[in-house]
């Protein structure tokens, strides 16, 4: 115990895995040894990357143990969740447990007021030892959607074809699968047939609406009687659907909006399949290691608390049970937004308000919206892990004020691993606000995880979020783990952390917290078009002076070289 007791208290690193993330959470425990989180894996390549830094980043913490005491898959994105494959692989790092994303299983028939529990979540599905044919049967029927709701310009398939194995083995060819009918859906969509990164920044905009509330706001052109016994059947039905596709939707006109409306859902199937062969190749992993998995929600605007216990040496639930270490406030996502999207319209309803629609229809892949929001609490200091967290659930309904307690449970935020690659997701900007970040820390980090010269990472909301909220003397610094362009931070640059070291266009990111001081001991990007002069490792601590003379050093360096900026 004493040979850590001088060391860091906190220690959050956050890889660079392009558009991706990674994160690592490292607390010293009340018994003075290390707890360690693990917030996804990235996806490579090489998709070992992640795997090297990690034994490098735990054996320099703490008791330098290969362990991970909470496995954290915030959500199913393969840019999340693959890199974890090889960790979780390796039997020198024992792995306690894994938190997966609670996504029900929408294609299995349920009444809609049907009780949810652990066996309706496709990540226990999984788990099972009939995994494998829970696979085929999910994938199978969102094939069917790709197929038979191909545009009337092309050759649409009478008799689509089924998908009757997943076994391990035919992972790779099932990915292609459904990568060729994504692409064919954004080719549809933005005549783009690879432009992946505007696929991944707007998939986190869609809100589910029912049909009276698309009927009531005036965004359907017309409603046909004739399906109305789409509306109370949740079955998937092919030859009813095939039906559907032929005789009442008619022709619709190529790039129209219906044709694009249709696309959306085509898109959003693809993107369903490709994200449960992600998912479940990390529970066969997890599985082969007999490692437990667990599926959280919390009550709808309820936080639920987690602790960590040294007895058990795990976090357990419990809102007054006392931590022995870091504990977790889970903020999301809520039953009420899990049962949402497994409510979702039957396909045939849904296409027929795709081409009824006066406006386009965002697409519903459910991966972002129900990505883990975690605000972690250690040395109280606060940091949280969103993932690509939509925090549409933060509120009861679209004209309503922000559940009060979430709010409240977003305090303190000294680290802050910024949503969805700050790319399209202004409710995630709207509850920080909501919350009055920054309120009282001396110095808050955001934490940027996106590709190198991103055309559409920071978004231009997540850079009015930051002018909103900065204030004199600077509190909010911007980490990256990749160089962003230009026009994208401009007026921004004095926000950018000074790089520690030599500057590069990607490297990781590196916190430690101290006596009471954070300091940035890894950050490798410097303000676009600045060559930056060499810094020791950046202190800054909780005392205004502290930041002050951060904040001087950044103003100096741009004095020096005008084209910095202030």
């Amino acid at each position: 115990m004493n040979e850590i007791a001088d060391g860091p208290k906190i220690q959050v690193e956050m890889f660079e895995v392009q558009l991706g993330a990674a994160l690592l959470l490292q607390f010293q425990a009340a018994d003075g040894k290390t707890v360690r989180v693990l917030a996804d894996g990235g996806q490579g390549p090489p998709i070992s990357d992640i795997h090297r830094k990690l034994i490098d980043a735990v054996e320099s913490f703490g008791d330098g143990q290969r362990r991970i005491d909470l496995l954290v898959g915030t959500h199913y994105d393969a840019d999340h969740l693959n890199g974890l494959i090889p960790i979780i692989n390796d039997p020198s790092f024992a792995i306690t447990e894994a938190w997966l994303p609670p996504v029900a299983n929408d294609v299995e028939p349920h009444a809609v007021d049907e009780a949810l529990h652990d066996g309706h979540f496709l990540p226990h599905q999984l788990y099972s030892l009939d995994g494998h044919r829970v696979l085929a049967r999910y994938l199978d029927v969102k094939a069917q959607i790709c197929q038979l709701l191909q545009p009337s310009h092309q050759k649409r398939i009478s008799k689509a074809s089924r998908i009757e194995s997943a076994d391990m083995d035919e992972l790779p060819k099932l990915s292609d699968l459904f990568l060729s009918y994504r692409r064919e859906a954004m080719h549809e969509l933005s005549g783009d047939l690879e432009n992946e990164e505007f696929t991944h920044a707007n998939d986190n905009a869609f809100d589910p609406a029912s049909i009276g509330e698309l009927l009531k706001q005036g965004e359907l052109s017309s409603w046909t009687p004739s399906i109305s016994r789409w509306l109370c059947d949740y079955r998937f039905s092919r030859r009813e659907l095939s039906e559907l596709v032929v005789g009442e939707l008619g022709c619709v006109r190529p790039h129209s909006m219906a044709a694009q409306n249709l696309a959306g859902i085509r898109k959003s199937a693809a993107n369903d399949a490709i994200n449960a062969i992600s998912l479940a190749k990390i529970v066969n992993n997890l599985r082969t290691r007999d490692i437990p998995i667990w599926c959280h929600v919390i009550t709808d605007g309820t936080p639920r608390r987690f602790a960590w216990r040294t007895e058990s040496r795990r976090f357990e639930g419990g809102t007054h049970l006392p931590a022995q270490g870091p504990s977790i406030n889970l903020l999301g996502p809520s039953e009420g937004l899990v049962r949402k999207h497994w409510n979702r319209l039957p396909i045939g309803v849904y296409a027929e308000v795709a081409r009824s629609s006066l406006m386009l229809i965002k697409s519903i892949t459910p991966s972002n919206q129900l990505s883990y929001v975690a605000h972690f609490t250690a040395e109280s200091q606060g940091i949280l892990v969103t993932g690509d967290a939509g925090c549409v659930d933060f509120r009861p309904g679209r004209q309503q004020p922000y559940y009060e307690k979430l709010l409240n449970a977003l305090s303190p935020l000294h680290v802050v691993q910024v949503a969805h690659h700050a790319g399209n997701n202004a409710h995630f900007y709207h509850v920080l606000r909501a919350a009055q970040y920054p309120k009282a820390e001396p110095q808050s980090f955001l934490l940027l995880s996106h590709a190198t010269q991103d055309r559409y990472r920071p978004s231009r909301e997540f850079c009015q979020f930051v002018e909103d909220v900065r204030r004199e003397p600077e509190i909010v610094s911007l980490l990256f783990t990749s160089q962003p362009r230009v026009h994208q931070i401009r007026g921004l640059e004095a926000l950018v952390h000074a790089p520690i070291g030599r500057p590069a266009d990607r490297g990781d990111v590196c916190l430690e917290f101290q006596d009471g001081i954070w300091r940035v001991t890894k950050h490798a990007i410097a303000v676009a078009k600045v060559t930056a002069r060499v810094s020791p490792a950046s202190t800054v601590g909780p005392s205004t002076g502290a930041v002050a003379s951060h904040r001087e050093t950044q103003r100096k360096r741009a004095l020096e070289d005008p084209s910095q900026g202030l």
